[in-house]
């Protein structure tokens, strides 16, 4: 039964599916202005690998935000506060360190900005994978801003158990890569000027020798087009080596659109303060921004106990009872530095609906 389940979800995502070509031009214009170094044929290809509504929704935070601030008569946000600035359904997942913690796993969006407009992301998000009623998914919010949280629903649960079952190993595929000593399939062998920098930062910051460098260019998702780098090295603990990888992610312009430019160490810094918020004191050894090449990229571990909420795993239960379980989380979060919310159900489910609209018409849905 589940797989029939899951078999009408894969089915129903692929005939959601979009060609660019339906998408308006207007909207391909702002789309090349919030992405301003990619042109427009790489919109498009990013377009075309989108291949459900929801897969659009979290390629394109940024037009998300767009849209909002283009609705004033529709949403009118307050509530200011550190956000994570892209919540949606595979944005949380579980870090380990000395145990799994199930939190927003993907920061490099976090900025301070309207948390209402953080906790309408989310919802929205909810709304395009499954039928979430506007009362129970405030309802869990608020709770969550109470800092009762319940205990994990079932998908989560074993979600858990699986990230204490794999730890700080790694996973198949980055073991294949260092086994191997070479990039392949997905990963791509570095410049030479790369590799002498990537050496330089493992050797000088880290205090590792590095066995390979990769470096990957996604293709979906909000981070497309943007390089990224995965480190491997030994690690020595006594007599004991075991394998370990580290990502450099590039920490881009946060997705709500600060109302500043800031300067470099600004936004490193504010990246820093949402690791401290939505992971933990506890991983800022292992999380944290840094300067590579003269940009801003963040360091995380590339552990195969950090597993993430994948929506081709879960059933229509799964996906309803870990989009409330996710609203309580954010809000058990959201209150740490900002304000109670107020919205009223009714409304609630009025603003998302138009919201919903208007991201579909103009994505040509």
């Amino acid at each position: 039964m589940k797989f029939l389940i899951l078999f009408c979800l894969v089915t129903s995502a692929y005939a959601d599916r979009t060609p660019s070509s339906n998408v308006p031009v207007e909207t391909i214009k702002r789309l090349m202005d919030l992405y301003p170094g990619q042109t427009e044929e790489m919109i498009r290809e990013r377009l075309q690998n989108t291949k459900s509504t929801f897969e659009k929704w979290r390629a394109f935070p940024p037009y998300f935000y767009d849209v909002v601030k283009r609705s004033s008569d529709i949403f009118s946000p307050s509530r200011t506060g550190m956000c994570a600035g892209d919540p949606h359904l595979e944005n949380f997942g579980f870090i380990y360190s000395s145990r799994p913690k199930f939190t927003l796993n993907d920061l490099d969006d976090s900025s301070i900005c309207s948390q209402d407009t953080d906790a309408l992301r989310l919802f929205v998000g909810h709304r395009l994978v499954g039928k979430i009623s506007a009362a129970d998914w405030i309802q869990s919010y608020k709770k969550g801003q109470t800092k009762k949280i319940d205990d994990y629903p079932h998908f989560i649960k074993n979600l858990e158990g699986e990230s204490q079952k794999k730890k700080n190993d790694l996973s198949k595929k980055y073991r294949k890569l260092i086994e191997s000593k070479s990039c392949s399939g997905d990963f791509l062998p570095v410049s030479d000027e790369e590799k002498k920098l990537l050496t330089d930062y493992l050797l000088k910051q880290e205090k590792q020798e590095l066995k390979l460098a990769c470096a990957r260019i996604k293709e979906t998702g909000g981070s497309a087009g943007l390089k990224r780098f995965v480190l491997f090295y030994d690690l020595k603990v006594g007599k004991e080596t075991t394998q370990r990888a580290i990502e450099l992610k590039p920490l881009g312009i946060p997705a709500p659109l600060a109302p500043k430019v800031m300067t470099l160490p600004e936004r490193q810094a504010l990246y820093n303060k949402s690791v401290d918020l939505f992971l933990g004191r506890e991983f800022r050894k292992t999380f944290f921004s840094l300067t590579f090449d003269g940009q801003a990229y963040f360091r995380r571990p590339l552990w195969a106990g950090n597993v993430g909420v994948s929506l081709d795993e879960m059933s229509s239960d799964d996906i309803r009872d870990t989009s409330i379980y996710q609203a309580q989380v954010l809000g058990q979060y959201h209150a740490q530095s900002g304000k109670n919310f107020n919205f009223s159900p009714a409304d609630w489910e009025s603003i998302a609906t138009k919201i919903e609209e208007k991201w579909r018409s103009e994505m040509g849905e």
